[in-house]
């Protein structure tokens, strides 16, 4: 339980719970607005590649071509903004 007697020690420092807090809400909005932005194996697509996942194991998991997941990762790059697979799975 978190004690409502929380005080900022120094200032403009907010107590950890209070970041905390505001971390998970821009996680769960930030996720959100990735799932508002994909198709539904688009999303499929980038829950494997952030399980850190190849290319090829995503095509075998999946089972498609190499090619066909080369064009949905492709998608899934302009549709976040992002230039590369790093950058992508940052963005989770």
């Amino acid at each position: 339980m978190v004690s409502n007697k929380s005080k900022i020690t120094r200032k403009g420092e907010a107590p950890v719970v209070c970041l905390l807090y505001f971390y998970t809400i821009n996680l769960t909005m930030s996720i959100n607005k990735i799932s508002d932005k994909l198709t539904e194996t688009e999303l499929e697509v980038y829950s494997l590649l952030c399980e850190g996942l190849s290319n090829e194991e995503i095509a075998n998991a999946r089972n498609v071509s190499l090619n066909t997941v080369k064009t949905q990762l492709k998608s899934i790059y302009i549709k976040l903004n992002v230039k590369s697979r790093t950058q992508a799975i940052a963005k989770k």
